[in-house]
Parts: structure tokens; sequence; C-alpha cells
């Protein structure tokens, strides 16, 4: 996948998935675009403790991850970015993309339907993760869950935007470990 596929993915991600919220939000709530934005929730404690929440997770991930168990199941991101080099800026780009579109899509609209537990399991089958037929990658997934419901329970005690924070950090943790790998030498 290039680079430029990579950027599209990103900004569907970013435009397109908010676009179900928006529109429950304007014509079944009858709320505003601001209401949508979630401008109060704004603040920088939520924030903080949702970036201290997805780094910790996404670095234990990552060491449980290079146990031998873990050895046969590449993660989405990394079959994904097969061949092509992703930079800091590309994480960064991606990570906000991701955090912010897919929590506007499930935790502010998916949510409210079928409430967090069901979101969060739909979150991660929808990325693939809870495939029967290889327990490794369902393991994954089950792995993954513990901080999916943490983001979904999450919104109710500290906001949307704690929500973002978390999933962006965990993804950009996830791309700083891809870049990291893709710049150490493999012994041949």
């Amino acid at each position: 996948m290039s680079r430029l596929q990579l950027y599209v993915i990103g900004l569907l991600t970013l435009f397109l998935f908010p676009i179900p919220t928006l529109l429950w939000y304007l014509f079944y709530l009858k709320k505003s675009f601001l209401d949508f934005l979630c401008l109060p929730t704004f603040k920088f404690q939520p924030i903080t403790i949702g970036l201290v929440f997805g780094i910790g997770y996404a670095l234990m991930v990552i060491f449980l991850l290079s146990k031998p168990y873990f050895n046969e199941m590449p993660l989405k991101t990394t079959r994904l970015l097969k061949g092509t080099k992703i930079y800091w800026i590309d994480a960064l780009f991606l990570s906000l993309c991701a955090g912010i579109g897919e929590e506007y899509l499930f935790r502010l609209g998916i949510q409210y339907y079928l409430g967090p537990i069901v979101t969060s399991i739909f979150f991660i089958a929808l990325h693939g993760y809870f495939n029967l037929k290889n327990t490794t990658t369902f393991s994954y997934g089950l792995l993954l869950l513990p901080f999916i419901l943490g983001i979904a329970y999450g919104l109710n005690f500290l906001g949307f935007w704690f929500c973002v924070s978390a999933h962006f950090a965990y993804n950009l943790v996830l791309f700083s470990d891809h870049i990291r790998k893709q710049s150490t030498p493999t012994n041949a």
C-alpha cells in the first residue's frame, strides 16, 4: 500500500466515519454542530488520562506481542504497511484520523444504541481480531477488549476527548513500534 493510499484511508476515516453520528445529532437529537464537536469536554485532565491510558496499554501489548505465542500473527497495521515506509508525520496523521473518526462513529454513535460491551466487541470484530479460524489473532482481540472497554466506559466518566486521546495514543505507539522495526536491520 502506498503512502498516498494510507492518507486517503486516513482522510476517509476522519471525514466519513463521523457522518452517521453527525446526522443523528442534527436530525434525531436536534442538537447543534457545536454539540457534536464535544468542545465542552475538551479538557486537559481527561485528555492526559487518555494519553497515559493509551500509551500504557500499547506498551503492554507490544511487550506481550514480543512473546513466542504471537510470533506468527502480524498486526493489521503491519500487514497494511508491508512494503510501505512510514515516517513520524504519517504515524501522527493516521493516529489522529483513526482516533477522531472511529470514536465519533463508535463512541458517540453506535455505542448509544448497542451499549459499551456490544460496541467494543463489534469494534474489535470489525478490525478483524475476533477471527475464530486463528486462535492467535483471536487472543489478540481478547487482549484488546479491556482497552476498548476502558475507552467505552470512559466516555461516561471522562468524556469524548478522553476516548479520542486514548485511541490516538494507542495507535501512535503501535505505529512508532512499526517505524522502529522498519529502521532496524534484520539479521539475515
